[in-house]
This record gives structure tokens, sequence and C-alpha cells, in this order.
């Protein structure tokens, strides 16, 4: 199995929802892509000196047909394979040096078998018994092959590509969707090598078992697979299968930095649209493992920073909306509003931002500010930024209503517990000046005003009961000229008038 392209990281998007009765937090600001530490979007170049001209690597889709593409030389197709396998620069003419020594024991051993096709098989033989140790599904390294004999599909046909054109074979790469083999020309006649099998020389035909006598003593049979979508590869694209597989275990693993670099080695190997496309998935889903980390402006910068280097794609645009989405919403949800105001100028300069979200993300912005104003702040000071932003339509008549309401409804509060519910009252009345008619307003008032009748009665009763009928009175009809419709004043005063009279 190879190639195993991993669907992009889905992006979240995350929303801050003003509230009137509780303030939220707005915080990480946007820097420029040079405060982080970002993966490697330049070729790298000691691959790019190995491959030289990318153009050359094209594929044909014609199963059976020869090379789609010039050959690379043995040595460049060596240090190419180990250097796309991982193989630090430092440490890759000793690997070369260790591959070399191999190729040269399977030739000593096999290098003069007749024909091309006892060649072939004899070469992949030689292989399993010398070389491949264990089947593992992922190791598509070449240097962890001579290293360990692990190997796969991908690396055990590389493996058998340099030695069998070492050996003087025509070898060449095949692939299908998921998986990878070769082909040899024997006899002018192309026959397949499933190069993870030691008996998948030419399958589909019977393999006779020798003992080291040469006596036959049984038979092996490998199935023909008949691949569909069977596509000849020159040698740059099976090279580029090993950083297909390397990009697939480092996603696989959450390792989506590992995977940027050997995302763009692989678009710098083959230079074609498709590749191209893969290489940007896999900047999408390292900026989508940054969005999932919370890490926003670090995602955004990424972004900006491969779209400016790479070129256009239709892909940056959803992301860069959602990211600056995110960030916006972090940065509210801390209470950084300076930060927020001025991403969103940033954000509008770009042409990064709609204008849907633009006058969303402003009223979002102007109502959380407004509402940790009005509880971190002075009445006169709340209010007067609450008349501001709706004179400079930065929130609308329904929100400028609601946050008249929570300001008033918070200073008479304040008012009522230090100076009577009365002035409370008072001051709700004046609201009612900026919005009149407005109901709750007009019902917080209503309140204030009983609480204050309230209060007189029970101060009345007091004296009432203690039978200083003119206190009790003096006080009711005080109350009066301030409360004149009160029914339960009425009845106070109507009470003590009768009383004294008796």
């Amino acid at each position: 199995m190879f190639e195993r392209s991993k669907v992009p990281l889905s992006l979240l998007v995350f929303l801050v929802l003003a509230s009137l009765l509780a303030g939220g937090a707005w915080g990480q600001a946007a820097s420029s892509a040079s405060s982080y530490r970002f993966p490697r979007i330049e070729p790298d170049p000691v691959l790019t000196r190995l491959a030289g001209d990318a153009s050359a690597a094209s594929t044909s889709p014609v199963p059976g047909t020869a090379s789609p593409a010039p050959s690379l030389d043995l040595k460049t197709l060596e240090a190419l394979s180990l250097y796309a396998s991982g193989a630090a620069p430092a440490d890759l003419s000793a690997f070369a040096d260790a591959l070399d020594r191999e190729v040269a024991k399977a030739i000593a051993t096999v290098g003069d078998v007749g024909d091309e096709y006892h060649r072939g098989e004899a070469i992949l033989s030689y292989m399993h018994r010398n070389l491949l140790r264990r089947y593992v599904e992922n190791q598509t390294r070449l240097d962890t092959l001579l290293r360990t004999g692990d190997f796969n599909c991908v690396s055990s046909a590389m493996l058998y590509m340099i030695i069998g054109r070492a050996a003087g074979l025509e070898v060449e790469g095949v692939k299908t969707p998921d998986h990878a083999f070769c082909t040899v020309v024997a006899g002018g006649v192309l026959v397949d090598v499933e190069t993870t099998n030691r008996y998948g020389f030419d399958p589909g035909t019977k393999k006779e078992f020798t003992d080291s006598f040469g006596h036959a003593t049984g038979f092996s049979y490998v199935p023909q697979h008949s691949y569909a979508k069977r596509t000849t590869i020159g040698d740059r694209e099976l090279v580029s299968l090993i950083l297909s597989n390397r990009i697939s275990g480092s996603e696989l693993t959450g390792r989506y930095f590992e995977a940027v670099p050997l995302g763009v080695d692989r678009y710098c190997l083959l230079g074609d649209a498709a590749t191209k496309y893969f290489m940007i998935d896999r900047f999408q889903n390292y900026a989508s493992s940054l969005n999932q980390g919370g890490r926003y402006a670090e995602s955004l910068a990424f972004v900006r920073l491969v779209r400016d280097r790479w070129g256009e794609d239709d892909r940056y645009a959803t992301l860069l909306r959602v990211l600056s989405n995110n960030l916006l919403g972090s940065m509210i949800s801390k209470n950084d509003f300076q930060g927020a105001r001025a991403m969103l100028a940033d954000l509008r300069a770009r042409g990064e931002i709609t204008d849907a979200d633009s006058q969303k993300y402003s009223r979002l912005l102007a109502a959380n500010y407004l509402n940790d104003m009005i509880r971190k702040t002075p009445f006169d000071e709340a209010l007067a930024e609450i008349k501001a932003a709706y004179a400079d339509k930065s929130i609308g008549i329904v929100d400028f209503a609601n946050f008249v309401v929570l300001v008033y409804q918070k200073e008479a509060d304040a008012r009522s517990k230090t100076q009577g519910a009365l002035e409370a009252a008072a001051l709700i009345d004046s609201a009612l000046d900026l919005i009149p008619g407005e109901p709750r307003l007009t019902r917080i008032r209503d309140d204030y005003r009983y609480l204050y009748v309230v209060g007189v009665h029970n101060r009345f009763a007091e004296s009432f009961n203690g039978k200083r009928y003119p206190e009790a009175k003096a006080l009711i009809e005080s109350a009066l000229v301030d409360q004149p419709d009160s029914t339960v004043l009425k009845n106070d005063l109507a009470l003590v008038t009768r009383t004294m009279a008796k």
C-alpha cells in the first residue's frame, strides 16, 4: 500500500455570541510570518540538484508502454532515492556506498545469468534471500531497507530497479491507486515483477522449487493481478512515491509540520498540476492543525506565506475566511478590542474578509465592547459610548435599546441603594426620553415607584399603629406629591383621615 493521501482536516469555525448579560473576552493578535517557526516551503537544494529538470517527469496512462520519461543515470537514481527516503546529506555518501556494495554483490551472484528473463527472476530471488527480511506496509524508505531489511512495495521496487539496471536490464516502475511494482523487458516482452513476493516475477506462471542440488521439489504459483488503473511511471515519479508514503505516515500520526516540506519536494520533483494540488493539501492540513489547536494567527500567517510563495488557489479563500473568523472571535472572547479592531481593518485592507463578515464582526465587536464598558466603567462614560456607537452606526436601533436598558438598569439599581427608589425611578424616566415608550424601561420605572410606595406605606403603618396619626398623615400627604396616582397611598390617607375625625 502506498500514496494514501489523507483527506484535509476539517476547519472549525469559532464564533462568539454577543450577550447583554455576560461579558466576553478578546486576545490573540495577528503577527507577521517572521514571528513563527514554520516548516520549510522552499525547494530542498540538494534534492533539486539531484533531480534536475522536473519537466521530464511525465506519466503514460497506457499499460505496457515503454518508459514515459528519460531515465535517470544509475548514480543519480541511487542518490535521489536515498535522499528522498530521508537520509541526511552528511550520511548520503555512506548510504550510497552501502547500496553500491549490495548492488555489486548481487551482480556478482546473478549478473551473468543468461537471458533477460532468467536474470530478472534471479535478481528478485536474490533480493528476498539476502536483502528483504520483513514486509512492513508503510516502510517506504530505501535507507531503512538497507539497514533493517524491512520493505514495502515502493522500497522493494526501487531496489529492484537499481539492481536490475546495474545488471543491464530495462526496468521501469508501475503504479496503481494503492500499489507499486516493476516491469522488465525480457526478449522484447514486458514482464511484471511483484517485488514484495519472492515468487512475484512474471506472476501467473508456475515456479519450480529446487533444493541446494538443483533438484525440483515442488512448485509455487503467484496469481497475476489485472490492475484496471496501472500506469507506467518515470524514475522521478517512483522516487516521489517514497515521499508520498512518508507524507502519509507523518499525517496519520499528526506530524503535519513534517509533511509540508515533503509535499514541496514532491512537487519540485514532478512539477505537474496534480502534484501541486497535493502540495497545497499539505499546506491546508498543516494550517488546519494549527487552527484546531487555537493557533489562529499563526495559521493565518502561514496560509498567506504559502499563497504568496506558490500562487493563488481557490482553497486559500476558504482557509482565510475560516481562520480570520476564528481569530477575530478569539480576540473578541478575550476582550482584546483594540487588537480586534486592528485585525478587522487589516482584513479589509487585504480584501480577505467579505462585506457580510465585516459587518457581522463590526457589530459583534461593538456589542462586546459596550457590554464590557457597562460592566467596568461609570454610568456617564458607558452611556456616552453607547450613544456614539449608535451615531456612527456600529450598532442598530435594537442593540441601542438593549444597551440603554442595561446601562440604566445597572445605574438605577445602584442609586436605589444609596438614594432611594424614587431617585432610581426618576433616572429611568430620563431613559424614556431617549427611547419613548420602551416597555422594559416603563416596567422598571413602575417597579421602582411601587417599591417607593411600599416603603412609604410600611412607615405609615408603623406611625398609624402607634397612634401617631398626625405624623402618619403628613407622611402620606408628602408622598402623594411625588406619587399622586398611587391607590395604596390614597387609601392610607383616607384611613388616617377617618380615624382622626372620630
